[in-house]
Order: C-alpha cells, then structure tokens, then sequence
C-alpha cells in the first residue's frame, strides 16, 4: 500500500512495469511476497536472486538488508551507492547479478525520462 497521489501512484506504476518488462526476458519467475523484510530475508538465503524497491520506511528495510549483507549478498541504493536505509531505496541481490540488475534498472530510467535513482 501507497500513500501517493493518483497521478503519482500511476507513473510509479507506469515506471515500474517499464523496469519488469526489461527484467522478464531475463528472469524465471516473479514472486510479489507483500513484505520487504520477507523478501529481503529470501534474497539473503537464496531462495529469491534479486529484489528492488521505492518508497519504503527503514523499518522496512533496515533489517532485511542487513541479513542480505551478513549473508554474503549485496544491498545498495539502487544506484550502487552504499544503502543506509533513509531513501526508501533498496537493490538486494545474491551478488552475482546485482552490477546487470543495476544497469537494467538506470537504463529503464534513462530511457523513460524518469529521475534517477
């Protein structure tokens, strides 16, 4: 759930199906859990790759990230920059794939004339 306005929620809405129509052709599955604790926590054990995210309060993230960390995987601003959990921002990845999940995530923006990160 969203606190934004209608015109607000519908180019987040707009941007972040622009960014999952670049990811399909590379990816098996989606997996929409409702909690990004949870699914950070699923990042950290291998059970998801990756997962991105806008527009969340640290108590959300904070957490999650960290176990992704201390497992051996990556969590940054979607930027790369170093995650510090005030943003709202979050890429948590297995390591492997996050430098690729980045770029598609910038080009997205590049290409939908959308702020960045």
């Amino acid at each position: 759930m969203l606190n934004l306005s209608p015109t607000e929620l519908e180019r987040l809405v707009l941007f972040q199906a622009a960014e999952l129509a670049r990811l399909l052709p590379r990816i098996r599955d989606v997996r929409r859990l409702g909690s990004a604790a949870l699914d950070l926590c699923y990042v950290a054990c291998g059970w998801l790759d990756g997962y991105w995210e806008r527009y969340l309060h640290a108590w959300d993230l904070v957490g999650g990230s960290a176990i992704v960390i201390g497992a051996g995987g990556q969590a940054t601003d979607l930027d790369g920059r170093a995650f510090d959990g005030l943003t709202g921002r979050v890429l948590a990845t297995n390591g492997r794939i996050h430098g690729e999940f980045m770029r598609v995530l910038e080009d997205v923006a590049r290409k939908e004339k959308s702020p960045w990160p």
